[in-house]
């Protein structure tokens, strides 16, 4: 396997840390690691002009510069360079604010290991190198339109993505019953334009609107395409190009006679330049209906959503046409007459497009400039901005006719597309420390519950042990948000008392309160009983008081309350069952009708730019949906807001009693077990626990170490537990591995990941972390319990 290298500069003034990270990228299997490494950002300037570097790797505390004052320099000193941050104990705020302004990525120190630092800073510079081969496609066709666009899109996505054809193609009209392809690029450069039908192609389903993506197999879903048998494609990947009005329009396609190495890039990209595709062919075929005729035109430019304007260069006198009403508030007439556009431009464009007015001027060339301009009703909308000179009556060249294009929604998709990439990024961090915190958790809960059943009931020590346990059961709470966060948390529903998740959501948020709002919990019954994931509804409350918390900049109530919904309630039709009622009310500055109907939708916010991603609410619908509840909101402006959740209630549960664990704690008498893990704190918790459970306990590492053991001692050991997390097995294979060799042998799968397989036979079972005694015991309870007896002797 070739392997890549990658220069990288860290600005460092920890010795120890700089020692750490040398060895981390030396032990890298699958990469060279050019390491050079500075303790001053005054030197890093002289490393960046004496040295080739691809990423730079930054600690924030420096002796020369502090903080964000350290990122903004390094970050002006290389612009165009991939940034990492190095993010102390207490320093994740000012890492994420650093990702915020730039950075592709941040690592905590607290979490560093060779595998985390090697896989963010390759992911950090595939995500620079992606936005930037965005950026070249953007720059290669930005001063081209038409035919001479469509020719150099196809060609600089084949270039830049790698595969052997795209095809950028119009769907049939009443005017012609075929589709037909405006441009194509093949191996062999330019493939002449044809005509084609959708039957039978995997064009025909985004023809429709859909996305379609075959990495290997689109000769066994469509033998009969012409893609496989005039091009042999074995890889396909199609977008749909969207007009105005959100209809298909036409089809930006790749394939490939190889699998595709990418999807997700490939159609993120595809997506981006389908939208410049869609509306340059709106461009085109508005274009096309002024030369057919110029009242047809004037109805396809309306319907398209675009301004039309006849400039004359001497004159200055403009005719508009279009949809400047329906676009911009204005009317036709307004525009002409009373309305100076350059008024209307926004200030901070205005330079721009005094320059690029001036440069088509200069040389009689296309004017094109994005920039935005202020609508009636005060905001502003982005606009493309496309014009062409043409001969006038005079014969002179100082006549430009145009479009203008709402483009506001395409800016908004592409800033949706890079805050996705970002928010991914920490995801993938989160959900990792929040795995490895699991593992520690798992240690100190099963140290904790060894150490309570060793003391007698009354011993003074209990008291601390106990806090030890709310601590640790904090903690878990936190991980499980992190992890339901990075979206690797299983939706684990059990009956739990909404009361309860109240009264903890209530003592997490309390701290962070400002001092002027007041907070009034009312718990009301004690059976508010439902089947929820905890920590799910946990999050949902907390997105609520958050929100409310913010809409009081001045102060306030924010009010939890929690009851049954009597029956013969109107409100019981939405959930067509008994009901738990959550209100979440705030006295703040409330909402109005239009903004309250979509405060739901993903991504809408009304926080100013850098203090809202707009998920909050969104994400607090999706979970009471997947609960079978539902969540509405009444507001009145300058009169607080009040959210109300409806949850099916259920009976409370018969609750198991503490002699469970009495008549277990023995149960591995006179047997042996082997522990195989990879983790050293928790695989030495769990044999203390079996060893206090009776058994003689052998410890392992994971993989070829237990495989060897068990070939050594198979018949010897009566259980095997055996870690799935921190290991490259899979899973399923190796129980079946086992199965074979030892069909009678008890197998205890313990993990923290939500993909662990489920249990495949009586002779398994699954523990998920973290767990202690009684759990382990009952586990191994249930395992014999399930076990079929033994036959008498023959």
């Amino acid at each position: 396997m070739n392997r890549t290298q990658l220069r990288i500069l860290l600005i460092e003034d920890n010795p120890a840390d700089v020692a750490l990270i040398r060895e981390y990228l030396r032990d890298c299997p699958e990469t060279d690691f050019d390491f050079h490494a500075v303790d001053r950002l005054s030197e890093a300037d002289l490393a960046l002009r004496q040295s080739v570097i691809d990423l730079i790797l930054i600690d924030l505390g420096l002796p020369d510069a502090q903080g964000m004052e350290s990122f903004r320099a390094i970050r002006d000193l290389a612009p165009t360079m991939p940034i990492v941050v190095l993010s102390g104990l207490h320093d994740d705020a000012l890492a994420l604010g650093a990702v915020r302004e730039g950075a592709q990525d941040y690592i905590a120190k607290s979490g560093l290991s060779g595998p985390l630092l090697t896989r963010t800073l390759r992911y950090a510079l595939e995500r620079h190198r992606s936005e930037n081969t965005l950026r070249v496609i953007a720059q290669a066709v930005s001063a081209t339109t038409g035919e001479q666009f469509f020719h150099s899109l196809v060609e600089q996505l084949s270039e830049a993505l790698q595969v052997d054809y795209v095809f950028l193609s119009e769907l049939a009209s009443s005017h012609s019953p075929d589709n037909s392809t405006l441009s194509a690029w093949g191996p062999r450069g330019a493939i002449a334009n044809f005509t084609w039908k959708s039957a039978g192609e995997p064009a025909e389903l985004v023809a429709q609107g859909h996305v379609v993506s075959l990495p290997a197999d689109v000769g066994e879903l469509f033998p009969n395409a012409r893609l496989v048998k005039e091009f042999s494609a074995k890889s396909y990947l199609g977008v749909p190009l969207f007009d105005g009005d959100s209809r298909v329009s036409g089809l930006l396609e790749v394939a490939s006679t190889s699998p595709l190495p990418n999807t997700s890039v490939v159609e993120s990209t595809l997506r981006i330049f389908a939208a410049r595709a869609g509306a340059e062919l709106a461009r085109v075929r508005a274009a096309d209906a002024v030369a057919e005729w110029k009242t047809r035109y004037e109805a396809a430019i309306r319907a398209s959503g675009q301004l039309l304007y006849d400039w004359d260069a001497v004159s200055d006198r403009i005719i508009w046409g279009g949809n400047a009403e329906e676009t911009l508030g204005y009317s036709l007439d307004g525009l002409s007459t009373s309305i100076d556009w350059m008024d209307i431009v926004h200030p901070d464009d205005r330079d721009a497009y005094h320059a690029e007015l001036t440069r088509s001027l200069a040389v009689r060339s296309a004017f094109q400039l994005e920039y935005r301009v202020r609508h009636s009703q005060g905001h502003y909308v982005h606009m493309e901005d496309t014009g062409h000179f043409c001969r006038d009556s005079r014969g002179g060249m100082d006549r430009m006719i145009g479009f203008i294009a709402d483009v506001t929604e395409r800016k908004r998709m592409e800033d949706q597309l890079r805050h996705s990439q970002k928010m991914d990024a920490i995801g993938q961090l989160a959900g990792g420390l929040a795995h490895d915190f699991r593992n520690l958790l798992m240690a100190i809960n099963g140290h904790l519950s060894l150490a309570k059943a060793a003391l007698v009931k009354d011993h003074p020590i209990h008291e601390s042990l106990e806090q030890i346990a709310e601590a640790a059961h904090q903690a878990g709470g936190i991980t499980n948000a992190l992890l339901t966060f990075a979206h690797k948390s299983p939706t684990l529903k059990q009956p739990v008392r909404l009361t309860s998740i109240v009264e903890q959501s209530a003592r997490l948020f309390r701290r962070t309160l400002p001092s002027n709002i007041l907070l009034d919990i009312r718990a009301g019954a004690d059976d508010s009983w439902v089947s929820a994931d905890a920590t799910q509804i946990q999050q949902a409350v907390m997105n609520l008081a958050i929100n409310a918390a913010d809409a009081m900049p001045r102060g306030g109530t924010l009010a939890l309350h929690v009851d049954e919904l009597p029956p013969n309630t109107d409100l019981l039709q939405v959930v067509h069952t008994r009901a738990v009622r959550l209100t979440v009310s705030d006295t703040g500055i409330g909402m109005s009708p239009e903004v309250r109907s979509r405060i739901f939708e993903p991504y809408f916010t009304t926080k100013p730019r850098g203090q809202g991603t707009g998920l909050g609410l969104s994400i607090t619908h999706s979970i009471l949906k997947d609960h079978a509840g539902s969540i509405s909101a009444q507001s009145t402006p300058g009169q607080g807001t009040t959210f109300t959740i409806l949850l099916p209630a259920i009976d409370p549960p018969s609750r198991r009693g503490d002699s469970t664990i009495v008549q277990v704690s023995r149960i591995g008498s006179g047997k042996s077990a082997l522990v195989a893990g990879n983790h050293t704190l928790v695989r030495s918790v769990v044999a203390s626990m079996l060893v206090s459970a009776g058994f003689a306990v052998t410890q392992t590492n994971a993989g070829e170490p237990a495989d060897r053991c068990l070939t050594e001692r198979g018949a010897h050991f009566a259980l095997l537990v055996l870690d799935l997390d921190n290991t490259a097995f899979e899973p399923a294979r190796a129980i079946s591995q086992f199965r074979e060799k030892y069909p009678d042998l008890d197998i205890v799968l313990i993990t923290s990941r939500a993909d662990a397989l489920k249990q495949p036979d009586p002779h398994t079972a699954l523990l998920r972390k973290p767990f202690q005694v009684a759990d382990l015991c009952a586990t191994l309870t249930e395992l014999a319990a399930a076990q079929p007896p033994n036959p008498p002797p023959a």
